[in-house]
């Protein structure tokens, strides 16, 4: 807890001034315990531009005007020093990473209490967040009017399913959704902002992020009712983009801890029998940075395989084109994320 002042040209802005000093404090000594140098500015900027939340609560000690029109107060704030550490420490981690994922983000309504996504500020809303991940954080970040123009074919609202069904086609590592709840209870409003993850390529859930919210509305205006909550939630952008970009960060690290590398899937189709599997007896598994491999289909013109390599996508495609390519086949090729594949070309159609 900490008294602080602060001063700004309406009640509000003197409060946030107010908590911003607050916080400060806090992250004086955060930045000073980390080696933060070039990006301690750039983390120092975000966290102070977002101080209401790394804030518990705060209570007005003293509030008085000046003759001028300035107003000030004195306020007695908690602030949550603890929080202010996990964000420096994982922008820290974003900025200092190389080869940022490709993340879609989009909004959806798929509770019984999530705000429709029509409603006339939820564009904004996800706009926010695309603005958090793309330029706070340095992801490539899809958005719908990308899904659009890349896929012309693409009509009606996007769900988690067509999202992960369409993926591969637009290059996403990860799905971030975007959701507000919000119930009534009386007089009252009761939701929170949601943010989803889900990892692309095998669609596991990475999890999920939420801040509660609550707020007063006397009458039954279901458009001010869904546009208020829309509102509130986008206060919360920013703590909570930068927490579940500190899990995407923390697997696609996590995938190379203990040895097991990043996980490919590959596919490989139309080639003669007995063309592929014996390179994973040799040629393949002798590859740099090979950990391991599992076969989880193989039929008729079809193998796919699971394979763990430290090597990235775009090192491990050309390595694996050379080796395949030295037994004399022809074949297409196409690399989406951590989807490899291989489709045999028969000499009669080359």
């Amino acid at each position: 807890a900490v008294v602080v002042e602060g001063m700004g040209k309406s009640p509000d802005q003197a409060i946030k001034n107010a908590l911003q000093q607050a916080v400060e404090e806090a992250l004086g000594t955060v930045v000073r315990s980390r080696s933060l140098v070039e990006s301690g500015n750039l983390i120092r900027d975000d966290v102070l531009t977002h101080a209401r939340g790394y804030v518990s609560a705060y209570k007005i000690l003293r509030k008085t005007s000046t003759p001028d029109g300035a107003f000030f107060v004195e306020l007695d704030a908690q602030v949550n020093a603890g929080r202010i550490q996990d964000h420096a420490q994982a922008m820290e981690i974003l900025m200092k990473m190389s080869g940022q994922p490709k993340v879609l983000v989009f909004a959806i309504s798929d509770d019984i209490a999530s705000i429709p996504t029509a409603t006339a500020n939820f564009p904004t809303l996800t706009k926010s967040v695309i603005e958090a991940f793309n330029e706070k954080f340095r992801f490539s970040v899809l958005d719908l009017d990308t899904v659009r123009a890349k896929l012309p074919d693409f009509t009606g609202e996007l769900t988690r399913q067509k999202a992960l069904k369409m993926a591969p086609k637009v290059g996403a590592d990860f799905l971030v959704m975007v959701k507000v709840n919000a119930e009534r209870r009386g007089a009252g409003v009761r939701g929170g902002l949601i943010l989803e993850a889900v990892r692309a390529s095998d669609a596991h859930f990475l999890g999920k992020e939420t801040t509660p919210f609550q707020f007063w509305q006397q009458d039954d205006n279901e458009q001010r009712f869904t546009q208020s909550a829309v509102n509130r939630a986008e206060r919360d952008v920013f703590g909570l983009s930068l927490q579940l970009a500190t899990k995407i960060v923390r697997d696609m690290q996590g995938e190379t801890d203990g040895g097991t590398g990043f996980r490919y899937a590959l596919s490989f189709i139309g080639f003669p029998p007995d063309t592929i599997e014996p390179l994973f007896k040799g040629e393949l598994d002798d590859l740099t940075g090979y950990v391991r491999h599992e076969i989880n289909q193989q039929q008729q013109g079809l193998m796919k395989v699971s394979y763990w390599s430290h090597l990235k996508g775009d090192e491990l495609m050309p390595a694996m084109r050379r080796i395949i390519g030295a037994k004399g086949a022809k074949f297409q090729t196409r690399l989406n994320g951590r989807s490899l594949k291989f489709k045999w070309v028969h000499p009669l159609f080359e």
